[in-house]
């Protein structure tokens, strides 16, 4: 056999191998688009269509129990989650293990559940978008809608009842502010001022002694956990 039969040889099996190579590669690429074709696009669900929040509640120390709890659910479970803010970008923010989130920024999801926290600064109605997107391209849309109430300023109130003057020129009296009125959030303080000196405490009942006679002067106000101050209440007694 001649050098050029050989080469015309080899030529028809290298030949041969490719048609083959390329005829498997053309096989898999018409599975994989019957399958990308056939695949249906991925689900996404939320615990609650309408969150409810209280202003200013920040992503560090939120106090509004799941109120403030934004959880969905992917199936399947690993995809990128787009987010994107309409109404008025940048208002509402969303926090992931304690950052902040940004606009149409991918979020890998870890697991068929994810929570995030959610904030606003203002009182309003606001719509937040989803896109999950998986592997193959396809998208599922999906809206909730964000309700942010006013904070609730708290409402101080006071009591002071007489205690004990066993001990000579020593009136003890009892400064109850347990009546006080608050919907949402907590009170982080209690402020007591007693003819001019104040007292800060963390619970809203003190003892205090006087230890003259004559008209006494007691105010007292709260702080919330967004350092909004109630109004202050007064109360005047007078030591026979």
């Amino acid at each position: 056999m001649t050098i050029k039969n050989i080469l015309q040889e080899r030529i028809i099996q290298i030949s041969s191998h490719l048609l083959i190579y390329l005829l498997m590669l053309s096989a898999c690429s018409t599975k994989y688009e019957t399958l990308v074709s056939k695949a249906g696009p991925p689900i996404l669900t939320f615990k609650t269509d309408t969150l409810k929040i209280r202003e200013r509640v920040t992503g560090v120390d939120f106090s509004d129990g799941d109120n403030d709890k934004l959880i969905f659910f992917t199936k399947p479970s690993k995809h990128l989650l787009h987010i994107q803010v309409f109404q008025k970008p940048d208002v509402v923010s969303l926090y992931y293990r304690g950052n902040r989130l940004s606009s149409n920024t991918p979020l890998p999801i870890i697991g068929d559940s994810t929570l995030l926290f959610c904030s606003a600064d203002n009182p309003g109605t606001y719509t937040v978008k989803f896109i999950l997107s998986d592997q193959l391209g396809k998208t599922t849309e999906g809206n909730i809608v964000i309700l942010c109430s006013k904070n609730h300023k708290a409402k101080a109130s006071l009591q002071v009842k007489f205690v004990d003057s066993s001990s000579t020129a020593n009136w003890v009296y009892l400064l109850d502010g347990s009546g006080l009125y608050k919907p949402d959030g907590k009170i982080n303080s209690y402020h007591f001022s007693i003819d001019g000196e104040i007292i800060s405490a963390n619970t809203n009942k003190i003892h205090w002694s006087f230890h003259s006679n004559g008209a006494k002067l007691i105010k007292h106000w709260l702080t919330d956990d967004l350092m909004e101050n109630s109004d202050t209440v007064t109360q005047k007694i007078i030591i026979p």
